[in-house]
């Protein structure tokens, strides 16, 4: 069963927080047609929030096609869901590349050379030899990332918790040196960036941030 998680510092309001996970989850494979997520109870108990708070989120999340409260049955996955906010997947793409071309800009990377970096990586023999790292704080979410990125990319991934990089081991550090790229969430963008380059006089690492908005 899908593991909701909160961050009360967050900007982003606890419904948008779990509208992007619904959605990452949906999108990554996480989620199925119909399929059954936490009660009400189980979700505000979870969650450390009332009873009202957990209601009205996954009621906005019905509204927005994306769930199906059913009375005295529980809360679903809404069947066909992916037919009905293709838009919605197709806007993701766009966002996430938009992201990336603004980062490569900051490291110096023009859009020419970003793209020839793309056509380079588009060779599995190229990608075979990168090792990326993915950083969450929710195990759950990090496992699954991690397997997505590394089946349909192709690329070695190491899982790291975002602790791990505030306040990393010996061992810690040595696997961050063999990363050649850190990849996270929108969430955990920021985070990652100052604690990375905190840690690292030089910048080893692109950071580039995942998905979705």
């Amino acid at each position: 069963m899908i593991d909701f998680s909160l961050d009360k510092d967050s900007k982003y309001s606890f419904y948008e927080q779990i509208k992007m996970q619904v959605c990452t989850y949906m999108i990554l494979g996480g989620l199925d047609e119909e399929q059954k997520l936490p009660s009400i109870r189980e979700f505000s108990k979870k969650l450390s929030i009332n009873h009202k708070t957990a209601f009205n989120i996954y009621k906005k999340l019905e509204k927005e096609g994306l769930l199906e409260i059913k009375k005295g049955s529980g809360v679903y996955v809404k069947k066909e869901y992916k037919n009905e906010h293709r838009d919605f997947y197709v806007n993701s793409v766009f966002n996430f590349f938009n992201r990336v071309m603004k980062d490569a800009g900051k490291i110096g990377l023009s859009s020419g050379k970003f793209l020839k970096l793309l056509n380079a990586l588009n060779s599995s023999d190229s990608l075979k030899h990168i090792t990326c790292g993915f950083v969450d704080t929710n195990f759950e979410e990090l496992m699954i990332y991690s397997r997505e990125i590394r089946k349909r990319v192709g690329v070695k991934v190491k899982p790291f918790y975002l602790s791990e990089l505030e306040n990393p081991t010996a061992e810690i550090i040595e696997n961050l040196e063999s990363v050649d790229y850190l990849i996270t969430t929108q969430f955990h963008y920021t985070a990652v960036s100052y604690t990375h380059l905190r840690a690292h006089e030089t910048s080893l690492h692109l950071v580039c941030r995942l998905l979705l908005e």
